[in-house]
């Protein structure tokens, strides 16, 4: 032969021959799962309110929980003498199908609040949460790919498992499924230009606010971004969030009297009420405290996730270029920060951080990519420590509330005495053998994915 060929050894491994950003892309959604999908979190009032819902949705086709007190704790609403969750339907709806499945074989429901080991729960929850966490570090990982020449492996796994992505993928909230809808809206936007992807975006973000009313905020800015790419044409995009609001709409109808009132008007959390609050009656004055607790405090995000901090330096840096990706990942950072600042407490009640900023962290990968390439050194400490912070966190089932002793040096000392998280995998073989076997497969996965992601050497056929 006089042409060189590039050809693969005849006894090369089937998978080899998969497109690997298929099998890359599997990989990584397994390491979400295996990582943060064994844990169990008991029955709490966030969890409480959403599963309530879902099993009253399932087994009563109502979305009145009187029948459910036994369940509820503070996270609730009141109107007219019945209970309602004060959550947004959006997940809790979702899971329906997944709570019948269950049912379907057998599977017991949780029958108190703080159960312990419910696997009707924990099912929920891998669907309402880690399966989402899964698609989100994909969708992360393809959207480096795209605008980054490299390291579009190693800044989706430090932002995803160096924030609060990670703990969240593991427990019952909406976090999580609203950051998976808002960020694939943003995706669909940026990257297609007909007018059915127009209506599929505007779509995604308008389930997003189905998920969690406060996903507003990055509907808003995407509103400004669809309407500056596509100008009048935004139209198709405004169409498509409309269709999720007349669900939402009628929902609000039937639990509180109208479409434009918010299970958040009649929250119990402090008591019932006897008439819809102000819709902006759960936000108060910023305080100097707040937002000094918020940046330095044990789960602050100079202290606990300063990766986070380093994206945002890197979205600063670029966004004089107009890149899309540099001022909406500002943009949402900044517009997501005003909840906690403006908030009760900034943490939003028990979690290892502000937790409401969830959704905005997506949108920070490839700033975060940017700041890698442009101060490695820095970034890297501050990606060692948000990972590890983060990893305690969900290991050590960190929930704590507002006045709760919390940060790395609590949750190490916790670690350090043996006080983890239950898993599926310690409930089946015990306490070291369980984190043993749990431990190898996060292991095993992360050596698939160096494997197969490190450049590998052409073999060139001989001359003939």
């Amino acid at each position: 032969m006089g042409v060189l060929e590039l050809e693969r050894s005849a006894g090369e491994p089937v998978w080899s021959r998969l497109p690997s950003i298929w099998l890359l892309g599997a990989l990584l959604a397994l390491l979400v799962l295996v990582a943060a999908g064994p844990f169990i979190y008991p029955l709490r009032p966030q969890q409480a309110s959403r599963y309530a819902l879902t099993r009253a949705i399932a087994e009563e086709g109502t979305v009145v929980l009187d029948k459910y007190t036994n369940l509820l704790g503070s996270d609730k609403a009141f109107k007219d003498g019945h209970f309602y969750s004060d959550k947004a339907p959006g997940q809790p709806v979702f899971a329906v199908p997944f709570l019948k499945l269950a049912r379907a074989v057998g599977v017991e429901p949780a029958h108190e609040a703080r159960q312990m080991y419910s696997l009707d729960l924990w099912w929920v929850t891998f669907w309402s949460a880690t399966v989402f966490g899964a698609g989100l570090l994909v969708m992360m990982h393809q959207r480096v790919k795209r605008e980054v020449a490299d390291l579009w492996m190693v800044a989706p796994l430090a932002l995803f498992f160096g924030s609060m992505l990670l703990p969240f993928s593991g427990i019952l909230f909406g976090h999580v499924m609203a950051a998976f809808f808002l960020y694939a809206a943003f995706n669909v936007l940026t990257t297609r230009t007909s007018s059915r992807y127009l209506l599929l975006s505007g779509a995604l973000a308008g389930a997003s606010v189905c998920v969690e009313y406060t996903a507003a905020i990055g509907v808003l800015l995407l509103a400004v971004l669809a309407t500056r790419r596509f100008g009048p044409r935004v139209v198709w995009w405004l169409a498509g969030g409309t269709l999720l609001a007349i669900p939402l709409g009628w929902y609000q109808h039937i639990a509180f009297g109208s479409p434009l009132r918010f299970s958040y008007q009649f929250t119990a959390f402090e008591g019932v009420v006897d008439r819809a609050q102000p819709l902006f009656h759960i936000f108060g004055e910023p305080s100097l405290e707040n937002l000094a607790e918020l940046f330095i405090g044990g789960r602050g995000l100079i202290v606990a996730t300063p990766v986070l901090l380093c994206a945002v330096a890197g979205g600063l840096a670029q966004i004089r270029r107009r890149d899309a990706d540099a001022w909406v990942g500002v943009a949402m950072f900044f517009a997501f920060l005003m909840i906690p600042i403006f908030w009760e407490n900034p943490w939003g009640g028990a979690s290892p951080g502000p937790r409401y900023m969830t959704p905005a962290i997506p949108f920070l990968v490839v700033p975060l990519a940017w700041a890698w390439k442009r101060w490695p050194i820095l970034t890297r400490g501050a990606a060692a420590v948000s990972v590890l912070t983060m990893t305690s966190a969900l290991v050590v089932q960190a929930m704590p509330y507002s006045g709760a002793p919390a940060g790395l040096p609590v949750w190490l000392r916790l670690l350090g005495m043996g006080l983890t998280s239950p898993t599926w995998f310690t409930v089946v073989f015990g306490w070291p053998m369980g984190w043993t076997i749990h431990g190898a497969i996060v292991v095993v996965v992360l050596v698939a994915l160096a494997v197969l992601s490190s450049p590998r050497p052409m073999r060139m056929p001989e001359i003939q």
